[in-house]
């Protein structure tokens, strides 16, 4: 299985796995399953090149090239698992290694496809953006180095015919569901890959980011799910209806930061997120209550004997609503630098506490907690007052419609 023409300048026996060799030649890496009786050539983004070099440590593969720099195979696990005599007719979950808690780029930074750039320690590095089938965008950076992917990689093997969706799921350690991956495609999150063979998945280390707006309409801002905090962890496999589970740790970064303080940014980071999503749901509520008010309103002036009567009563809680979700959105707006012009909104001053309070790895300041507090005191007063008018004006204006007798739709 080694190439008749190039040399073998390096051999390396796995630490771990009896039989698992590793070859360095003239053009890549080759592995050997069977002690050196056969050899694949190992695949992945490694070019044609001349490896004089091999060390094996951890469950890391260093390559030292001769042209290229050098290279890492950042996951060993799924070769020693097929050394170990893995049923590659069956599905499989590669054991987990632990992960450092750590983020490159600060964990916000999704750029679009086509070509960005992102400053790195002091120079600026071009880097393109593709998305990928699976929904995330992949990044190549053109004129830098790629790092390991910032968060826990998952392998896992499936057989020719699987059959049915595959679902990853991450727990904590009670068992409590973090998230939810699926090949069929989870609503707000990206579709897990299960191609037949080896497949290969990274969770961000993130927890669920707000729910969502129902439409992009006014000044907002993106806030992703706060980052897990140093513990223990389990992944879960779904396939073919079996059912696979392995734990894993992930580890605090031992130059940033201690357990308490990350565990107080974590929690005041949940209750950010929380008040966001409540904030989003406020408002999906005052534009489905707008859209309806509209639509009584042109059937009334077509239908009713008191339809002006309707209409009015219609523009005036409408009027209302819209006031109360100027005070959640800056609608006067679309983007953050439309906000140098006017003041931005609950939304946003929320979006940017999170932004905030996640930039390091330490315990919130007193500020932050105190800002919080300010801020979702002032949303619960604008939720009361919507309630307020629901159960006021818009009951009012249900009485309204029943007395002047309007059809509903057929």
């Amino acid at each position: 299985g080694l190439p008749d023409d190039a040399s073998v300048r390096a051999i390396r026996a796995d630490p771990t796995r009896r039989g698992l060799l590793y070859a360095g030649t003239d053009t890549g890496v080759f592995v050997s399953f069977a002690d050196g009786a056969s050899w694949r050539r190992l695949g992945g983004n490694l070019p044609v090149v001349p490896v004089h070099d091999l060390a094996v440590k951890g469950t890391d593969l260093v390559a030292a090239t001769h042209g290229r720099s050098f290279w890492i195979l950042d996951d060993l696990t799924p070769l020693r698992q097929l050394a170990a005599g893995a049923d590659l007719a069956s599905p499989f979950l590669c054991p987990r290694r632990d992960t450092y808690r750590f983020t490159s780029s600060g964990g916000h930074d999704a750029p679009a496809p086509g070509l960005s750039y992102q400053p790195a320690g002091g120079v600026t590095v071009a880097r393109e953006g593709r998305r990928t089938s699976t929904g995330d965008t992949h990044v190549r950076y053109l004129d830098a180095g790629a790092n390991p992917p910032d968060g826990v990689i998952i392998n896992y093997c499936l057989p020719e015919q699987s059959g049915g969706a595959t679902r990853l799921s991450i727990l904590d350690a009670t068992g409590r569901l973090i998230r939810s991956f699926a090949s069929t495609g989870v609503d707000g999150e990206p579709s897990l890959p299960a191609r037949p063979g080896l497949n290969r998945f990274v969770w961000d280390l993130r927890y669920p980011g707000p729910t969502a707006l129902p439409e992009p309409r006014g000044q907002t801002f993106p806030v992703a799910g706060p980052l897990a905090v140093p513990g223990a962890y389990r992944v879960r496999l779904e396939a073919a209806g079996q059912t696979f589970e392995e734990s894993f740790a992930i580890l605090r970064d031992p130059r940033a930061g201690d357990d308490a303080g990350l565990a107080a940014q974590f929690d005041l980071l949940l209750r950010i997120r929380d008040r966001i999503s409540a904030l989003h749901e406020a408002v999906a509520r005052i534009r489905a209550l707008d859209r309806q008010l509209a639509g009584w309103a042109r059937r009334a002036q077509r239908d009713a004997a008191r339809g002006d009567e309707v209409v009015a009563a219609a523009t005036t809680l409408r009027e209302h609503l819209a006031a109360i979700e100027g005070e959640f959105i800056q609608l006067r707006a679309t983007t953050i630098d439309d906000g140098l012009t006017v003041p931005a909104k609950l939304n946003v001053k929320l979006a940017l506490l999170a932004w905030s309070v996640a930039a390091g790895y330490a315990a919130p300041t007193p500020a932050a907690e105190a800002l919080f507090a300010d801020l979702s005191a002032r949303l619960d007063g604008h939720f009361t007052e919507l309630q307020r008018a629901v159960e006021t004006e818009g009951a009012a204006f249900d009485d309204l419609i029943r007395a002047v007798a309007l059809p509903p739709i057929g």
